[in-house]
């Protein structure tokens, strides 16, 4: 897999009056308005008439065009978003500390953005904003270390690792044939049309593969040279021994979906590289800004 990813931590200083514990889960409008703000030179004029429009971060970011290729777009569906953001929920603890920290992965090309993006969050996470004030950046290596970077200012910033996402498989080890999957913030799988409500890992593997093999392809630039028949035949062997996994609503219908813990079992080698990049990349609806989330061990 040639898919890079970079991995941005930020530090927010929470305001005093922060009670919402979902607060930071709402800023999709506000991401969004940003980085329209930063990368138009003429916000009068239709985005595909501009003639900056190749090289705009807010259209390639935003647009999820479809690709030419008919076979790609009955393989891959819908381009994913090149980005996302890693949010904590604001419980008590959390917001006594006044700090917490968020990140932002970013897939592909979409990397050359990363200054856009950044500049769009400084605007956002400003005095006075509802969301805190941000007080640090640092570029996250695959290992987790840190290098502190500058919020930039028209410019790309320096001193971001970049992370080969075929290396990430390399940092899990597998249990012999068991795994633990905990799903940290909702998880929405729509399956014809209705979200699923009960964990299936055969589901939850083939619309994983889907999500990278999408990544892959439309962030990289590569049709991932894998057998799809065979990895979905496969995951009807992966089976769920242990499970505490449910639908939990944090608040109303868009923020509601299947959390809990999970013990896997079964030959799941061949979706290493798909369960590592799906970390990063999260799962199901809403999944670039904050939901979606699960970790392995």
């Amino acid at each position: 897999m040639k898919l890079v990813l970079a991995r941005i931590a930020g530090t927010l200083r929470l305001p005093t009056t922060t009670t919402d514990p979902f607060a930071l889960y709402g800023i999709r409008t506000e991401f969004t308005n940003a980085l329209r703000r930063i990368a138009c030179n003429d916000s009068l004029r239709e985005c595909h008439a501009c003639e900056t429009h190749n090289s705009c971060s807010y259209l390639s970011t935003l647009s999820q065009e479809l690709s030419s290729d008919p076979f790609a777009r009955r393989l891959h569906q819908k381009p994913p978003l090149p980005f996302v953001f890693d949010f904590p929920r604001l419980d008590a603890d959390l917001i006594a500390e006044n700090r917490v920290e968020f990140v932002l992965s970013v897939f592909g090309g979409a990397t050359g953005y990363l200054g856009d993006y950044l500049q769009a969050l400084g605007s956002i996470f400003t005095q006075g904003s509802k969301y805190g004030v941000l007080e640090k950046l640092e570029s996250l290596d695959i290992w987790g270390g840190r290098t502190p970077i500058s919020l930039p200012d028209g410019r790309d910033p320096a001193g971001v690792t970049l992370i080969a996402a075929s290396e990430l498989a390399e940092t899990m080890v597998l249990n012999g044939e068991k795994m633990e999957i905990s799903l940290e913030t909702p998880m929405v799988l729509p399956v014809d049309g209705a979200p699923l409500r009960e964990f299936d890992p055969c589901r939850f593997l083939r619309t994983l593969i889907r999500r990278v093999s999408s990544l892959a392809y439309y962030c990289g630039g590569e049709e991932l040279a894998c057998d799809y028949k065979d990895l979905s035949l496969a995951s009807h062997n992966i089976r769920t021994v242990e499970s505490s996994i449910s639908w939990t609503i944090w608040r109303g219908n868009k923020l509601a979906g299947l959390t809990g813990n999970a013990l896997l079992e079964g030959d799941l080698a061949p979706f290493l590289l798909f369960l590592s990049v799906g970390v990063y990349a999260h799962l199901g609806k809403g999944a670039s800004f904050g939901l979606g989330r699960y970790t392995l061990r």
